[in-house]
């Protein structure tokens, strides 16, 4: 049976990766931020939250748009973008040391038995500038990303292997969600952000993802100057008003969160393996 990775383990997977993006995007002049824990990370801890488990950056959409044209997987990692997947976000994984076993998938199972370890890469959107039209629309994105989350669910092949509970709740959500494949869902979630585009938006967001915080809505210009922050000894970029981003979207993120909400995220459905 292969062995579980720890959770440093994990980290240091994710860090290799984060590296090998970041001197792509360095190279290719690809713009490009560490976001949500791993950006707390940085600030905070110097490195990834202590019990943290993944990281995530951010692209405005047309940098995002030329990273998933241009970078190119080799023996080490796969470029798994959101037009292959279930999600309507990229990422890239593992494919040389590690495995991933998952009750959640978030692409076919052709590519996803090839990944282990990824890290999360979340376009940037062009958005409306009133607040009110703004929330309404991530009321409706998180109404469409809740159900590409139960459509997910369903996702898996059916097998007795894990006994008849499993392949009976597995059975039912392949049957009532037929009808909404999760294709047609994010599909729904991508028209979302028409008529705007980054370009021609004042305002940005993410917008691709369930649980948007409707305050975290920005100024277009946060995008234009990048520093360099530390994280695990090394220097990735970050946007320059990165505390106006964190306060934003947390509050005061310097304080530590209470011990029971000290959780991984995918503890309960994901695993990863040594190959």
């Amino acid at each position: 049976m292969n062995k579980r990775l720890t959770l440093a383990e994990l980290q240091s997977i994710s860090l290799s990766i984060l590296c090998k993006i970041d001197s792509f995007c360095r190279n290719n002049n690809i713009r490009y931020s560490l976001t949500y824990g791993t950006l707390i990370g940085a600030v905070r801890h110097k490195g990834f939250i202590p019990w943290d488990d993944d990281v995530d950056i951010m692209m405005p959409r047309p940098d995002y748009e030329r990273f998933l044209s241009e970078f190119k997987s080799d023996e080490e990692v796969m470029l798994i973008s959101e037009y292959q997947s279930y999600i309507t976000f990229s990422r890239v994984c593992d494919v040389k040391t590690t495995i991933c076993e998952t009750l959640l998938p978030y692409a076919p199972q052709k590519l996803s038995s090839k990944a282990g370890v990824w890290i999360d890469i979340f376009p940037i959107d062009g958005v409306e500038s009133d607040i009110q039209s703004f929330r309404n629309k991530v009321d409706l994105i998180n109404h469409y990303c809740s159900l590409q989350l139960q459509r997910r669910w369903g996702c898996p092949p059916l097998t007795l292997s894990k006994g008849y509970m499993y392949f009976l709740k597995l059975l039912y959500r392949k049957i009532k969600y037929i009808a909404s494949p999760v294709s047609k869902i994010n599909n729904a979630i991508r028209e979302c952000r028409e008529p705007y585009t980054f370009e021609n938006a004042d305002y940005v967001s993410q917008i691709v993802c369930g649980k948007i915080y409707d305050r975290e809505i920005f100024k277009k210009e946060i995008f234009d100057e990048y520093v360099e922050v530390t994280f695990e000894g090394y220097n990735f970029k970050a946007v320059s008003c990165w505390d106006e981003v964190l306060r934003a979207t947390y509050g005061d993120y310097m304080e530590l969160p209470s011990k029971e909400n000290r959780i991984q995220h995918s503890v309960n459905h994901t695993f990863f393996y040594w190959k």
